[in-house]
């Protein structure tokens, strides 16, 4: 049996399609749990009761997917995607993906704030045009604002967490480079 091979990527800035896949890496199971914790706390409920707590359901669907990424950041930093991988870089040891609680949350926090400011301007501007907007309207807004979230914001909150200066490590994208 061969020993692994070690590869001596080079340091990159990761494409936007790369970017797009790290966060998928969060999205999907995210989105998978958002989805199972609506169907347990709608159980039993009524089409009636559905439209009056509609709103509520909108903000733990969208809080449920943010908090469920966290758990996922340190999935994100030990897979190898096919063309690059994440590394975390210390000054003091060599690159090690081990890393504590606290800094697991700086990533998740850099990776969520730009999600989270999306989704208040979402909301503001569902709560400013509400009444001006048709019902079609009404009914694109949150396709069009998850398909952004997905192919936009969630891609720049990976990008952010790349680039951001933490206090005892830094991420390094190392791989390919694909345009």
């Amino acid at each position: 049996m061969a020993a692994p091979q070690t590869h001596s990527w080079p340091t990159v800035s990761l494409a936007w399609r790369q970017l797009l896949a790290a966060f998928w890496l969060l999205a999907w199971p995210s989105w998978l749990i958002s989805v199972a914790l609506f169907m347990v706390l709608t159980l039993g409920w009524t089409v009636v009761g559905l439209k009056a707590h509609a709103e509520f359901l909108s903000w733990a669907g969208a809080i449920s997917f943010l908090l469920c990424q966290r758990p996922l950041v340190r999935r994100m930093l030990r897979k190898s995607y096919r063309s690059f991988r994440l590394e975390v870089v210390r000054a003091d040891a060599p690159e090690t993906a081990t890393l504590t609680r606290a800094e697991v949350a700086h990533i998740w926090l850099k990776i969520v704030w730009p999600q989270v400011g999306f989704l208040v301007a979402v909301w503001f501007i569902q709560l400013w045009f509400g009444s001006r907007l048709t019902p079609d309207m009404t009914k694109v807004i949150p396709t069009l604002s998850l398909w952004l979230r997905i192919l936009v914001v969630g891609p720049f909150g990976i990008y952010c967490a790349v680039k951001s200066e933490y206090p005892t490590f830094r991420l390094e994208a190392v791989g390919e480079r694909f345009v």
